[in-house]
C-alpha cells in the first residue's frame, strides 16, 4: 500500500474563523471636555505672553488721507509709537484723539500683523468761509463750521446776516453749500463771494465784478445751470431767480 508524505496541516484564509470587527473608539463627553480645557489653557497662555511680552512690536505707523493736518501731529496725538507692544495698541483711544483735530472729519485706526498700525484720515472738505474779525471760519460740505484758518483755493466767501448773524438757519446753510457745489467748476472758480442778507435775496459776486442774483435757493440746480449760460453773454448783472426766464438787471 502506497504511503504519502505527511505535511504540516494548514488552514486556508477562507477556513480561518472570522474575527469580530472592532468598533471605533468613541469620543466620550469627558474626553471632549479634557481636550477643550487643554486648548483653552494653551490659548490663554499664548494671549498672556502676547499681552505682557512685546513679541509683536509696532514697526511702522502708516498715516494716509492728510492734506491740511501735519502727519507728525496725527502721529503724536494718536499715542502710537514704534517699538510698543502691537497687541496693546488701543485703536479706539487713538482714533478718538485724532478725531479731535479740527480738520479731521473721520478716522479709522487698525492693526496689521506683523508690525503695522494704519491710521486712515478723512478731512473736512471746505466749501464756504465767513469772516469773524481777522479770522476765516471754514464751513464744510455738510454745512458745518469746523475750523479757523486760511481758506483753501476754491472756497467761496459767504457774507451777510443770513449766514453769519443770529438769524442764520443751519438748514439754509446746508442748502447753500449744496447750491455752491452744484455750480459748474469752471464757473465756481470765478466766484469771489456770495451775499446772503437773508434766505430770499442771495447773490453771487464774481472776481471780475459781475453779479448773478439767485433770490432764494429754490431750484438751485436749475439756477446753477442758468448761471453758467448767462456768464457766456454780455452783461454785468444777471437775474436767474426764475431760471427759465433770465434777465439783465
Amino acid at each position: 500500500m502506497a504511503s504519502f508524505p505527511s505535511f504540516p496541516w494548514r488552514r486556508s484564509r477562507r477556513e480561518q474563523p472570522e474575527q469580530p470587527e472592532r468598533s471605533p473608539r468613541r469620543i466620550t463627553p469627558r474626553l471632549l471636555l479634557i481636550i477643550a480645557a487643554a486648548l483653552l489653557v494653551l490659548i490663554a497662555g499664548a494671549a498672556a505672553v502676547l499681552w505682557t511680552q512685546p513679541v509683536l512690536k509696532v514697526g511702522a505707523v502708516e498715516i494716509t488721507g492728510t492734506r491740511h493736518v501735519p502727519v507728525e501731529q496725527v502721529r503724536e496725538v494718536s499715542g502710537v509709537t514704534e517699538g510698543q507692544n502691537l497687541v496693546r495698541v488701543n485703536e479706539s483711544a487713538a482714533a478718538t484723539e485724532v478725531a479731535r483735530l479740527d480738520w479731521v472729519e473721520s478716522v479709522t485706526v487698525s492693526r496689521s500683523l506683523p508690525s503695522t498700525v494704519r491710521i486712515e484720515v478723512t478731512e473736512h472738505t471746505p466749501v464756504l468761509f465767513t469772516r469773524e474779525g481777522d479770522q476765516a471760519l471754514l464751513i464744510d460740505a455738510h454745512g458745518q463750521a469746523f475750523a479757523y484758518g486760511d481758506p483753501p483755493e476754491g472756497t467761496v466767501e459767504a457774507t451777510g446776516e443770513g449766514i453769519t448773524g443770529e438769524a442764520a438757519d443751519p438748514e439754509m446753510v446746508r442748502t447753500l453749500v449744496e447750491a455752491v457745489n452744484a455750480i459748474d467748476p469752471g464757473v465756481r472758480a470765478q466766484v469771489a463771494s456770495v451775499s446772503v442778507p437773508n434766505q430770499w435775496e442771495i447773490e453771487f459776486r464774481l472776481a471780475d465784478g459781475r453779479t448773478v442774483y439767485w433770490g432764494s435757493l429754490e431750484d438751485y440746480r436749475d439756477k446753477a445751470l442758468a448761471m453758467r449760460t448767462v456768464l457766456t453773454r454780455e452783461g454785468q448783472r444777471w437775474d436767474v431767480s426764475n431760471p427759465r426766464l433770465v434777465t439783465v438787471r
